[in-house]
């Protein structure tokens, strides 16, 4: 007769591989890993469509000015510093600039419609907006000379404000994990409260049990990690192929990048670690604490 025909109760692990009480933290874990990635590259790519802005406003200006004296006006420009480039903005795009603020009704063609000529400039430093606009008056021509240094510093505020929030969103994440680490490991003490009494008792110190927590919480962020950074990576292809590749508009283009890659490479790390050091303090503490009663 062999041991096979016995019932023999198999070995229970301390931590069973495929726990069901441990489905609800690796969904939870998940989401928050899956929402930190979408914060970091969606804070990433808004920062840097802001500089994008920012230099393009950098790098150019507008002149204001009556349709009658823009001949007059272009060899005066011509001849200021730090201008490599100018263009004279036909009717037909100034008014197409004043559809949004005026709505998509027909414009009447008698409508007096300021002539707009675009300045490319080789050197923002260089170039001087109210010596430009003195010259011109000097040649009896009425025009605003625009460099606009205004809308760049309101788009740096906005590309700073941007970084701030990204970063206290994936501060807010990281101490989410943490205490849902936390949590879950103390849950965890007190469900497997009567073996660790055992192994207490058999000699096993508060280092090996406390490595226990920390390789199955480490695991169990790495696999939660690598899940929600899978999903992050889905959804943000799925957009970058909806919002298409060669927009020109405001919003920032969503093509994947190297950055982001390394988000994605990098945030389940992150998410192992993290879980793996609060589970390991937690149950080196909570035992140091239990101990220190049990001598009192």
């Amino acid at each position: 007769m062999s041991t096979s025909d016995f019932n023999l109760p198999k070995q229970q692990p301390l931590f069973p591989p495929h726990a069901r009480a441990d489905r609800p933290l690796f969904l939870v874990m998940m989401i928050m890993v899956f929402l930190a990635c979408i914060a970091a590259m969606g804070a990433q790519r808004s920062y840097q469509a802001a500089g994008d802005w920012g230099r393009g406003l950098s790098q150019s200006a507008t002149v204001q000015l009556k349709s009658e004296d823009v001949a007059n006006a272009l060899p005066i420009l011509n001849a200021q510093n730090g201008i490599s480039q100018t263009r004279v903005i036909s009717e037909s795009e100034s008014k197409e600039l004043l559809r949004p603020w005026l709505g998509g009704a027909a414009l009447p063609d008698d409508l007096p419609v300021p002539a707009l000529i675009d300045l490319r400039l080789t050197d923002e430093e260089s170039f001087n907006a109210r010596k430009a606009q003195s010259a011109l008056k000097a040649a009896g021509i009425e025009a605003n000379v625009d460099d606009h240094q205004r809308w760049s510093r309101d788009v740096a505020r906005t590309a700073r404000a941007v970084q701030l929030l990204g970063m206290m969103a994936l501060a807010l994440l990281i101490t989410a994990t943490i205490a849902t680490a936390i949590f879950a490991t103390q849950a965890g003490l007190v469900a497997r409260k009567s073996i660790i009494d055992v192994l207490t008792q058999i000699g096993a110190r508060d280092r090996y049990i406390a490595r226990l927590f920390t390789q199955r919480f480490g695991w169990l962020g790495l696999l939660s990690g690598v899940a929600g950074a899978i999903l992050a990576g889905i959804l943000f292809l799925i957009l970058s192929l909806i919002s298409g590749q060669d927009s020109e508009g405001l919003l920032p283009r969503l093509s994947m990048g190297q950055f982001d890659l390394w988000i994605l490479f990098l945030t389940p790390i992150l998410s192992a670690i993290i879980c793996a050091i609060s589970a390991g303090r937690t149950v080196r503490r909570t035992l140091s604490t239990r101990e220190g009663k049990r001598h009192i």
